[in-house]
């Protein structure tokens, strides 16, 4: 992840609904192509443009404020400034 500064970890509980849980996927997929947010691992969301400077800051932080708005579906959800090496912690 050294090629971006700024990542969110979201994973959705194990015990949601079926229903819960299409619904949370539809949220997050319409939030990705939205914000051009890319999927890097099974938790981990980056911007899905290259990086130049901090040009990651603005999708991956509002994809992050999108997703702390459905915070109860998550069981793991945060934000990282790697640069900055600090973190918000939503779940």
């Amino acid at each position: 992840m050294k090629n971006y500064n700024y990542i969110v970890i979201a994973q959705l509980r194990d015990d949601l609904a079926e229903q819960q849980k299409r619904t949370a996927l539809e949220k997050i997929n319409e939030y990705q192509q939205k914000y051009k947010i890319m999927k890097a691992d099974g938790i981990t969301y980056c911007a899905a443009d290259p990086v130049k400077g901090n040009s990651d800051f603005g999708a991956v932080t509002f994809f992050y404020c999108m997703l702390k708005r459905m915070k109860d579906y998550f069981v793991k959800l945060e934000y990282h400034d790697i640069s900055e090496g600090e973190k918000d912690i939503a779940v």
